[in-house]
């Protein structure tokens, strides 16, 4: 929203909360890395519900949970990094504090 207008259309939203072929799908590869989802510049965690996420350099991240309305921003000015398990495990942490519901 910018000065309480849209900026993107609710269809624009579901659409990048999606990945629009199964090759985009977030996976575990064989040794049980997480491998995330791909739509629209933006990337999908394992077990995505609603959830994605813009990924910048030096691990800053915006992720966005449309089910429970909570977007969480992060920014940092690291190259030490976390898993893509680790990550989505505090994101989603911080979702289920600030609404108290759980999402997956």
């Amino acid at each position: 929203m910018l000065d309480g207008n849209p900026t993107v259309t609710n269809d624009w939203i579901d659409r990048v909360a999606n990945a629009q072929a199964p090759f985009q799908e977030p996976r575990a590869d064989n040794e049980g890395n997480v491998i995330e989802g791909y739509s629209f510049q933006f990337w999908l965690p394992l077990d995505y519900d609603e959830e994605f996420m813009a990924s910048g350099a030096f691990k800053n991240y915006l992720w966005i949970d449309k089910k429970r309305e909570v977007v969480v921003a992060q920014f940092s000015i690291s190259n030490a990094g976390s898993s893509a398990k680790e990550k989505e495990a505090v994101f989603r942490a911080l979702g289920t504090y600030i609404t108290g519901n759980e999402s997956n």
